[in-house]
């Protein structure tokens, strides 16, 4: 399996809070079967500080060199209206330097602004990945609204959480929804401690459950290779 996003960087964001935590994480995932984690810290704290996170990347990198799971770079951009002046900081922070870009809209309260950055990004020829709407409050979270940035060509990236339940019926639904649908393109952790990719097993049945193998498939691994060749 292949996580795009994961907050597993360490003292960077509210993910893992130092470099043992992201290591039990890394292990965590693996006995769930993930070979590959691309790290996602969210944009904004990374902006504060930005040499701090390539140097904890490169710390845990050589950390865990010998664990047997692929760790990648990239970031969660936050949909902010001063990011249409900035485009060029956002092809800095792509997923593993390719034309991917995981983008959270706000989670409450609705914006057109994110909206217009989504059109610009396309235009900009991002391929962006909107994260976890199925979580997301009314407006950007709703069955409509989602189904629309599909049919515009967004891909949709649900957690393992929504699908196993952690985040309550509404997510679940939402979530079960997009699958039944064949809506979504990823399923990832979001993982901001190890206890998340406990979640990947229940997440594996319900979408079999809801769809099908193959269609797992492609929700958990082989949509998410497409994003380990650089572009």
């Amino acid at each position: 399996m292949i996580d795009i996003h994961s907050h597993i960087l360490f003292d960077i964001d509210d993910g893992a809070r130092d470099m043992d935590e992201s290591v039990r994480m890394i292990h965590a995932a693996g006995k769930e079967g993930i070979k590959v984690i691309i790290a996602t810290p969210h944009f904004r704290e990374h902006m504060l500080n930005p040499e701090k996170t390539y140097d904890n990347y490169r710390i845990l990198l050589e950390k865990t060199r010998n664990i047997g799971i692929d760790l990648k770079l990239g970031f969660e951009i936050a949909l902010n209206p001063i990011l249409a002046k900035a485009v060029n900081i956002v092809d800095k922070h792509s997923l593993n330097a390719t034309k991917y870009v995981l983008v959270e809209f706000p989670y409450f309260g609705f914006s057109e602004h994110s909206f217009k950055l989504l059109d610009l990004f396309q235009k900009n020829k991002f391929k962006q990945i909107i994260a976890h709407p199925e979580r997301n409050g009314r407006g950007f979270g709703s069955k409509r609204t989602i189904s629309k940035l599909k049919e515009l060509g967004y891909l949709i990236q649900v957690n393992a959480g929504s699908i196993a339940g952690t985040y309550g019926v509404r997510a679940k639904g939402m979530a079960k929804y997009l699958i039944k649908n064949k809506i979504a393109d990823f399923v990832a952790s979001d993982a901001h401690r190890e206890s998340y990719y406990s979640w990947y097993s229940k997440a594996w049945q319900n979408v079999i459950k809801w769809s099908d193998e193959d269609y797992a498939n492609k929700l958990f691994y082989e949509n998410g290779k497409k994003i380990l060749n650089t572009m």
